[in-house]
């Protein structure tokens, strides 16, 4: 089972153990559980959108995105909850009262732009893991950092004087360009040295 096909049938779960049981029978039919990374705020650590839920309109379906860094059947299952109650209304109330009736009454708890899954939730959660197996993902970290560009190194001609700026005769170049082909020769025919920095 891909992870696709874990979270459709969780979802399947989710509907006959938890929905139905307070009233509420989601379209099935329309939808669609993938682990993916969410449009909005995706890899920023405050206010990480974690999980996502387009209405029909876009495309016949609710497209529901869990984020790739989950794992946990707890956190998984938490999103998922809170992404099929958008789908249940097909995202028309938001996180307004329908939304937060239905939450409360399913098992999330605190801030509804960020539930959290009661003890009780997790309990069924774990219960329904017992019968599914485990998520078959193991978390992706994605990485903030930007990678470092190619640093040029600035190179002037040995006869050049700093203060005759309109007259210095000045190139960039990488260091690998200077180990592979050495450094390059000035028009003037000396061969040009990395301006050394104070």
């Amino acid at each position: 089972m891909n992870r696709e096909e874990y979270l459709n049938k969780l979802t399947g779960e989710l509907n006959k153990r938890l929905f139905k049981q307070h009233g509420y029978s989601l379209p099935l039919d329309t939808i669609k559980v993938s682990c993916g990374f969410p449009c909005r705020k995706a890899l920023s650590n405050k206010n990480r959108t974690i999980g996502q839920c387009f209405p029909t309109e876009s495309n016949g379906y609710n497209e529901i995105f869990i984020h790739p860094q989950l794992e946990d059947i707890t956190e998984i299952g938490g999103v998922l909850v809170h992404e099929l109650i958008h789908a249940y209304d097909d995202c028309k109330n938001g996180h307004k009262k329908p939304f937060k009736d239905i939450a409360i009454k399913v098992g999330l708890t605190g801030k509804m732009t960020a539930t959290e899954p009661t003890e009780e939730l997790k309990d069924l959660l774990k219960d329904i893991e017992e019968g599914l197996g485990k998520y078959p993902h193991k978390s992706l970290e994605p990485s903030t950092k930007n990678k470092q560009t190619t640093r040029m190194l600035k190179l002037v001609c040995p006869t050049s004087h700093p203060e005759q700026k309109k007259d210095q005769y000045i190139l960039r170049a990488s260091n690998t360009t200077i180990e592979l082909s050495g450094f390059p020769v000035c028009p003037c025919g000396l061969q040009m040295q990395q301006e050394e920095t104070e």
